[in-house]
């Protein structure tokens, strides 16, 4: 058996890669290097050029970050006097969710439920306006997809055994 593939892989495999070989080496002869302190001296020219491309990636790197604390420090916040009254939101929202989330600016001293006083306007109530909160759940969504497929690879592509 072993014989037969080796004569299969020296009669139909072997001769068409050496065929591409010689014509893709032919076409590109142009580019083949012959002197060898020039080949030597090839390695060292891509590793410290793409180091010199470090400073730049650096450089750009500190922008994006100082546009990230920008936003953040300017993010736009929904203030108490825009949301809706509870009734508005009983046909959007069930019952059970708003109680919870109610308990929950209660407990910070947002809002007034049953005579409590309400606190200034100038609470907020989302820390974040919803382009950004949208983009995080994208975001969290991707990197969980490529957990899931990195697990599935792990375990030899087999979706069993879970």
């Amino acid at each position: 058996m072993a014989t037969k593939a080796l004569d299969v892989a020296k009669t139909r495999v072997l001769p068409p890669a050496v065929e591409w070989y010689n014509a893709t080496m032919a076409k590109n002869a142009q580019y083949v290097v012959k002197d060898p302190e020039a080949v030597d001296k090839l390695g060292k020219q891509l590793i410290y050029s793409n180091m010199a491309k470090l400073p730049a990636a650096v450089e750009a790197a500190q922008g994006e970050i100082k546009v990230v604390q920008q936003k953040w420090t300017n993010r736009m916040d929904l203030p108490m006097t825009e949301v809706r009254s509870p009734g508005a939101l009983s046909s959007v929202i069930p019952r059970t969710v708003f109680a919870r989330t109610a308990r929950v600016f209660l407990a910070r001293g947002v809002g007034s439920i049953e005579g409590r006083p309400k606190i200034a306007p100038t609470t907020h109530l989302f820390p974040l306006c919803s382009p950004q909160v949208g983009t995080a759940a994208l975001f969290s969504a991707e990197v969980y997809a490529w957990f899931c497929v990195g697990e599935i690879i792990g375990r030899g592509g087999s979706l069993t055994g879970y």
